[in-house]
């Protein structure tokens, strides 16, 4: 019976988990306690800094280690909504002292605000986490997350929404045609071969005049 009891109360947990961070959408495994405490212990010690690196999707923000930090679209710049279970799938960047951005960031978007989570660093009105399925610098497992309302953010303090981009195929070189494709020529029409102009035949020579026998004057 207390094996039943636990197995329910697990099944609950994870719900709760998935309602908080805005539903299922996305099929991942719930972290446990010590992959959760250990995200959540790198986010307090990174959080002193917060810079920009390269990525799939762009020019993101990441923590000091590397790790992407996305916005929720639930918060608002007073208000942080991801807590309790969501907190555990999504650590919060929390501050241990005052921020700082890194080369390329807007030092004056760059914020804390004190909320359920401790004192949250924000950039440009965006409470600032962590996706516990990220496991190296790089990863953007979060993007999307949720139906979409998990996103990184660029270097403005707005949202980027878009997917990681695919390769474009080169283009094969393009085949010499001598005619268009399926085109149908008429055949050539030949020359109508030359008449000879009609040749007139030459006039007969008129005949000789007739020919007067000679007599002697003596009539033979």
């Amino acid at each position: 019976m207390k094996k039943v009891v636990s197995r329910g109360a697990a099944v609950g947990a994870f719900a709760l988990v998935l309602a908080a961070c805005g539903g299922g959408g996305n099929s991942v495994s719930t972290p446990t306690k010590p992959q959760a405490k250990k995200v959540a212990a790198a986010a307090v010690s990174a959080a002193a800094a917060v810079t920009l690196a390269d990525s799939g999707l762009g020019k993101i923000l990441v923590d000091a280690n590397g790790m992407t930090l996305y916005e929720f679209d639930h918060d608002t710049s007073s208000t942080v909504t991801c807590t309790g279970g969501c907190a555990g799938l999504w650590p919060a960047l929390v501050a241990t002292g005052a921020p700082t951005a890194g080369p390329g960031l807007d030092a004056s978007k760059l914020a804390t605000i004190s909320g359920p989570n401790g004192v949250q660093v924000t950039y440009g009105g965006h409470p600032l986490y962590r996706f516990a399925q990220d496991h190296v610098a790089g990863d953007v497992n979060g993007q999307g997350f949720a139906g979409g309302i998990w996103w990184v953010l660029g270097a403005d303090g707005q949202k980027v929404t878009t997917t990681a981009s695919a390769p474009t195929p080169s283009p094969s070189p393009a085949t010499p045609m001598t005619s268009p494709p399926h085109a149908t020529q008429a055949p050539a029409t030949p020359a109508p071969a030359a008449v000879p102009a009609p040749v007139s035949p030459a006039p007969a020579p008129p005949p000789p005049p007739p020919t007067t026998p000679t007599t002697s004057g003596y009539g033979y």
